[in-house]
């Protein structure tokens, strides 16, 4: 037999208009059906002119008939166009092409290769010799259909992680500034976390520098005059010099802004049409107070409930000027945030490497495949390669 050909022998061929038949050598390969112009052509075929693996679907009887439209749509390929090809004394119908295969009732013998361009019936010797032919293309074409499902389902698969992958490492480089860690509740707390540890820290110090003033204070009263050790003295420079001397807010401050914190009002680097929308509704509020205000003054002035309007204004001032200190508090604490404690936050391998793994699993999107199932099935349904 011919080297990669799957099947050979001597077929007849009938012609456009089904009148005359002719004998030819037909050799069935992998990605096509190979036939010389001559029954008794020595010569074979390039292995180089035909495209690879095409789709085709499985017959359900003799016969095998397929849609047009789903063997174009699974092909991922160039195709071959044309339902025929010549290639010097031998011409090739590309299996790729083919859309259905009937054995004809009426006709024990012959059998139809169906092409989206032409038809092509063939003749065998026997009925015997007509369903191994049948049977053979059908196998090929199920071949190749199954090769371009499963190029394409890994595309989808590839382009999906590619994905995946991209919002990943969006999500972590997000993750790794402020606002960003600010963000997502799993790394609020682990910054909350590392701003108590960084409070309790600061506390240990100062016992301890308290303790060893008061040791150095015992000793002074007992023997003379003491002498500070080298180490002593680095260690207290370096306490007094560092920044991380207990700052100006308290703990509860600090955890309080990190827990209510709002990235759409609070981030330093917000849209400008977020800012003129929130100028706007400002404006407007402003003019509704100074409204209410000009209105309740003039059915004060009537009334003669002069005491009881400026108590009114005191008060709103009031509400004005405490709004104001929540503001400059909540914008002072960030800047200390980000200049003191998030470097250091930052600073730590344990911490990246755990802002990389809450990143990574917030990317992750659970199929919903039963693990009993065909992980192809579940590929295919995952990626629309298949509808329910």
């Amino acid at each position: 037999m011919e080297e990669n050909a799957v099947r050979q022998g001597i077929l007849e061929k009938a012609s456009k208009d089904v009148t005359t038949w002719k004998a030819r050598r037909c050799l069935l390969r992998p990605e096509a059906l190979w036939y010389a112009k001559t029954a008794d052509d020595p010569s074979s075929p390039s292995s180089d002119s035909c495209s690879a693996s095409s789709p085709c679907s499985p017959p359900c009887s003799p016969s095998c008939s397929l849609s047009p439209s789903s063997s174009s749509s699974w092909s991922s390929q160039a195709q071959v166009s044309g339902s025929a090809k010549r290639q010097g004394r031998w011409t090739f119908i590309p299996l790729r092409d083919c859309v259905q295969l009937v054995a004809p009732p009426h006709d024990a013998c012959s059998f139809l290769l169906q092409t989206r361009e032409r038809s092509h019936y063939w003749k065998a010797k026997s009925q015997t010799e007509r369903d191994a032919w049948l049977h053979a293309l059908a196998t090929q074409c199920i071949s190749i259909r199954e090769g371009d499902l499963l190029r394409d389902v890994e595309r989808r698969i590839r382009e999906g992680e590619e994905r995946r992958a991209s919002t990943m490492l969006q999500s972590l480089e997000s993750m790794y500034r402020l606002d960003g860690t600010l963000s997502f509740i799993d790394t609020q707390e682990l910054l909350a976390g590392f701003v108590v540890d960084f409070y309790r820290t600061l506390a240990d110090r100062k016992e301890k520098r308290e303790r060893e003033e008061k040791a150095r204070d015992g000793d002074r009263h007992e023997g003379g005059p003491y002498e500070q050790s080298e180490e002593e003295a680095e260690s207290l420079f370096g306490y007094m010099t560092d920044d991380t001397a207990p700052p100006q807010f308290t703990l509860q401050q600090v955890l309080a802004y990190i827990r209510s914190y709002d990235p759409e009002s609070e981030a330093p680097t917000g849209a400008r049409h977020r800012e003129g929308e929130r100028g706007k509704e400002t404006a407007t509020e402003g003019g509704r107070r100074e409204a209410t205000k000009t209105a309740a003054t003039e059915r004060d002035a009537d009334g003669g409930g002069k005491g009881r309007a400026k108590e009114r204004n005191s008060e709103e001032h009031e509400d004005e000027d405490t709004d104001q200190q929540a503001k400059q508090e909540r914008k002072e604490i960030r800047e200390w945030l980000e200049e003191v404690i998030f470097p250091r936050f930052m600073g730590s391998s344990i911490i990246q490497r755990r802002i990389a793994q809450l990143a990574a699993s917030r990317t992750v999107v659970s199929w919903g495949c039963d693990p009993l199932r065909s992980p192809l099935l579940c590929s295919l349904e995952h990626t629309g390669g298949l509808s329910r």
